[in-house]
């Protein structure tokens, strides 16, 4: 298992620690700036959320050794009603950025509305996959996130270059998005069979 979580983390260092090297490379230094700021405002939401998280982990762990799988539905449904209000949070984050920034930086530096557009969804996804991937860290099934970090992290690198390329900071985003949107949609239907007591062969290591 530590194997496994090794092999994630530098799968998830291969896919998003090389972002400002990207942005750098591709769009100069300017706009790697514009990319942290967006990335520091839409993040609070996204802190806050992650510290309700943290604790679950090894609460999870213990409802699946006692095979309380009530509470692991109930306080997973309790979690994503959370992060509803969490994405409205993000969406009034959105509305007041033009404000926000210029009180923030002033006039300095600019956050386009693309980007922060892109980096609230982004955030937004981000967090939604972290609510579950709490859970399948918990109880330790682990290998379907592996195999997809492992292969986003194959194909990330020269996608991320080439959208970056074309689409500025979006287009790297877009490649950030997509891979915590696969992991979501996977996770969620992994526990759904690993609570319904259904899961076997991969989803079941």
């Amino acid at each position: 298992l530590g194997g496994k979580f090794f092999i994630i983390q530098l799968s998830m260092l291969l896919i998003f620690q090389l972002a400002n090297v990207i942005i750098s490379r591709q769009l100069g230094a300017s706009a790697v700036t514009e990319y942290n700021v967006a990335y520091r405002y839409y993040s609070v939401a996204l802190m806050l959320f992650n510290i309700i998280l943290s604790p679950l982990w090894s609460a999870y762990t213990e409802a699946y050794v006692k095979g309380d799988y009530d509470w692991m539905k109930r306080t997973l449904r309790r979690m994503e009603r959370i992060w509803h209000l969490l994405c409205v949070g993000e969406l009034l984050l959105l509305v007041v950025s033009p404000w926000a920034f210029r009180w923030w930086l002033g006039e300095s530096v600019g956050v386009s509305g693309s980007v922060s557009l892109c980096m609230m969804l982004y955030l937004m996804i981000l967090s939604g996959s972290n609510m579950y991937m709490v859970v399948i860290n918990g109880i330790g099934k682990v290998m379907l996130q592996m195999l997809i970090y492992v292969g986003c992290a194959c194909v990330s690198l020269p996608l991320s270059y080439t959208l970056c390329g074309y689409w500025g900071i979006p287009g790297l985003l877009v490649v950030f998005t997509s891979v915590y949107l696969l992991q979501a949609v996977a996770a969620r239907w992994q526990l759904h069979r690993l609570l319904q007591g259904t899961c076997t062969g991969l989803l079941n290591r």
